[in-house]
């Protein structure tokens, strides 16, 4: 790949098929080889962020309104995809598969695209096609060769680069502690005393702040997670051995569930918060009571951006 040529690649849960699509230049020799996919046209919604999308309310004997809330709308994704073939049944072909590969009405798995740049930079955005058939369009061009455009939507409208980024806390010991009873948790200042306390610098990457999962591995009576910022988490009952509770704290897809697959959110201590992190650094501390060598605790992000 070629610093003028950019990969996107296609991908679906359940599907064993994938589809690489050469962002740039299509060629194509006189014996009219050159067979695959191409965007030789901008693709929008990849490069640049996500649309704002605002709340707003009329001010009373005021011209306007006044913002209450913004936030990124959902990300929509067109890819005028150029493909070409060396006859006109292989072209029909693949039109026939990309358009029931992509249906979503058939397949309701998300449609994964990981682009990579000019520089190599690899990042990922999982999408839906949107409007069905209408919205997917054939126009062909020249000889065996023709024009899909498939229109995607996002609903989380970032980008994400790869594996998720994992912090271990597996060594509870007492130690001095910023978190005492001038602070936040006056009301709870017993168990950010400081013993049974691992504590790690966490640098944090990406546009936007991540919404992390937790996992906590028995055994422990209880555990505490706190944030520089003074923000906190607790689980409050005993984890045993063996078992390990994973908080998911994402909105709209949060649980607490045990290694059986048993709910555990009536554990969560309804006081605590269920944090994000900012990109930037913070110490992000975690306090296990009642810990044992196989005790540990573990965060993991995804860093989010805001550009493909």
């Amino acid at each position: 790949m070629t610093s003028t040529n950019r990969l996107m690649v296609l991908s679906r849960t359940g599907k064993t098929s994938t589809y690489s699509i050469i962002v740039g230049p299509a060629t194509r020799n006189a014996d009219t080889t050159g067979s695959g996919y191409f965007l030789r046209e901008t693709p929008s919604g990849v490069v640049g962020a996500p649309a704002p999308r605002f709340t707003s309310r009329v001010q009373i004997q005021l011209p306007g309104s006044q913002i209450t809330y913004s936030t990124h709308a959902a990300r929509d994704i067109v890819l005028p995809v150029l493909i070409q073939a060396d006859s006109a049944d292989n072209l029909d072909t693949a039109i026939d598969e990309l358009v029931s590969w992509c249906d979503p009405i058939t397949s309701s798995e998300l449609v994964r695209i990981d682009y990579t740049n000019s520089a190599n930079r690899t990042r990922y955005i999982s999408t839906s096609l949107i409007g069905g058939s209408d919205r997917m369009t054939v126009r062909y061009d020249e000889a065996n060769a023709a024009r899909v455009v498939l229109a995607l939507r996002a609903s989380d409208p970032y980008w994400s680069d790869g594996a998720p980024r994992t912090v271990t806390y597996d060594t509870f010991t007492d130690q001095a502690t910023a978190f005492s009873a001038a602070t936040a948790f006056s009301e709870l200042a017993a168990p950010f005393d400081g013993a049974d306390l691992d504590t790690n610098t966490v640098v944090t990457t990406g546009d936007v702040a991540q919404w992390p999962t937790w996992q906590l591995d028995g055994p422990a009576d209880s555990f505490y997670m706190l944030h520089s910022d003074g923000r906190w988490l607790s689980y409050t009952a005993a984890v045993a051995d063996g078992v390990t509770v994973t908080i998911t704290t994402r909105p709209g897809e949060r649980s607490v569930v045990d290694s059986l697959g048993v709910s555990q959110w009536a554990n969560i201590d309804a006081r605590s918060e269920m944090f994000s992190v900012s990109p930037g650094t913070a110490d992000i501390s975690v306090k296990a009571q009642g810990d044992g060598i196989n005790t540990e605790a573990r965060l993991l992000w995804s860093p989010q951006w805001l550009s493909g």
